[in-house]
């Protein structure tokens, strides 16, 4: 089980060069890349976007969910999830999807490649609604809520639609495996980049910088 000492996102948030994936791959003097961030929570660029503006929005603590976060924490993160939302809505001109794979409170297994708690924001007009339903089980919950109210500690998948009150919780069935990075899989397919889901094999890090710029430009003129 990984913990703060050893995960990458833990290095990054920090400003720890040693571990930063993302200054690894980009090399150079070392950068802190947090694009946005508050007290409680970051927004950082997905090491493998699938869109331009893909972000991840981290608690500062190391937490394996949303779902495990602390109530100031929890309010932290939608705050900050709502204000990236409506700068990448500005900055790209599409709607913004949010997901989550969330994992089970006190379990080894690791459900999504990473875990640190992360909520993606996708800006993208794909619709995966059909794809999201066909896997069964989804129970709404509204955006002000944890997904603690739904999931109760065990392992989940979260999808909040573009401009929604409410998002989506499927809590993981007794004895079933969702396959790690599902929701990339089913964004990536609908973008017609169906082999390139996996963020470790498929890194973009150019597009990754992009963001984090383009956002970070707007952090330091809104708060300056």
């Amino acid at each position: 089980m990984a913990s703060s000492v050893t995960c990458a996102l833990c290095h990054q948030i920090a400003g720890h060069s040693e571990g930063d994936l993302l200054h690894a791959q980009l090399g150079g003097a070392y950068r802190r890349r947090i694009a946005m961030e508050n007290a409680t929570a970051v927004v950082i660029p997905s090491l493998g976007p699938l869109t331009f503006g893909h972000v991840l929005v981290c608690p500062i603590r190391h937490t394996r969910s949303i779902a495990e976060c602390q109530s100031d924490e929890f309010v932290g993160v939608q705050r900050l999830a709502a204000m990236a939302t409506a700068e990448l809505t500005r900055l790209t001109a599409q709607p913004v999807h949010g997901f989550e794979h969330g994992n089970a409170t006190g379990k080894q297994r690791i459900a999504c490649s990473v875990e640190h708690a992360h909520l993606h924001l996708l800006p993208s007009g794909v619709n995966v609604v059909n794809e999201l339903t066909s896997l069964g089980g989804w129970a709404p919950v509204d955006i002000a809520q944890s997904p603690l109210v739904v999931s109760r500690g065990r392992e989940y998948l979260l999808y909040r639609p573009p401009g929604r009150v409410e998002c989506w919780v499927r809590v993981t069935p007794d004895g079933e495996q969702v396959a790690s990075q599902l929701l990339r899989r089913i964004f990536a397919a609908a973008l017609g980049r169906a082999g390139r889901w996996n963020w470790r094999e498929h890194p973009d890090i150019i597009c990754a910088h992009r963001t984090y710029l383009a956002l970070a430009r707007r952090d330091s003129l809104a708060l300056g």
